[in-house]
């Protein structure tokens, strides 16, 4: 028996449902397991193939539904993956180190007390908070150190990136690792300069 494509789309689909099904089911959560996923490039995922086999179609019919289809589901799957690398960042970085950055100097001028070292190296170090977050999360966004790019989501065809707030916020935070430390450790350079006292 010969398939059409009616029938080789409706198989698409039901290998679709059966991922997005798993993903709903991962003891994991859902957004990690969709980040995961997303993360291993080398292999294409059930809505890809579906979107493929959906754009190459001669039958208007078939790539008009198959299209819109695969389209609504990847928006909804990276709704999940955004939600996800958020609330990493807001648990490993910002609810953690967030009361230190705003209410002690040197960044807060007015801090009524003065960051730790260890706080600083905790949160800026090369092996500190922001560039585990960094590796662990944005490495398939950061090209090079301090240069991002767009990447691809689920279908070849779109892109998610970074906001501009979160680049500005990542390159300022490596400034501050790049001019504070040194072969991993702290480092500060100053100059002293010598003069003659003026007589009284």
């Amino acid at each position: 028996m010969q398939l059409t494509e009616f029938d080789i789309l409706l198989a698409y689909a039901r290998e679709v449902a059966a991922w997005l099904d798993a993903a709903v089911a991962a003891g994991t959560g859902t957004g990690k397991f969709l980040f995961n996923q997303l993360m291993k490039s080398e292999s294409a995922t059930p809505l890809a193939v579906l979107d493929n086999f959906a754009q190459r179609s001669e039958l208007p019919i078939i790539r008009s539904f198959g299209v819109a289809l695969s389209g609504t589901l990847d928006r909804a799957a990276m709704k999940f993956v955004q939600t996800y690398v958020d609330g990493q960042w807001q648990q490993r970085v910002y609810n953690t180190y967030e009361p230190s950055l705003t209410t002690m100097f040197p960044f807060d001028e007015n801090g009524n007390s003065e960051i730790t070292l260890t706080e600083f190296t905790e949160i800026f170090g090369p092996k500190g908070a922001i560039q585990n977050f960094k590796t662990q999360f944005l490495s398939a966004f950061e090209t090079q150190p301090g240069m991002f790019q767009m990447r691809t989501t689920f279908l070849p065809q779109n892109s998610i990136g970074l906001s501009l707030e979160a680049e500005n916020m990542l390159l300022h935070a490596r400034e501050i690792t790049d001019s504070s430390f040194v072969d991993g450790k702290p480092y500060s350079s100053f100059r002293l300069r010598v003069s003659y006292m003026e007589p009284a």
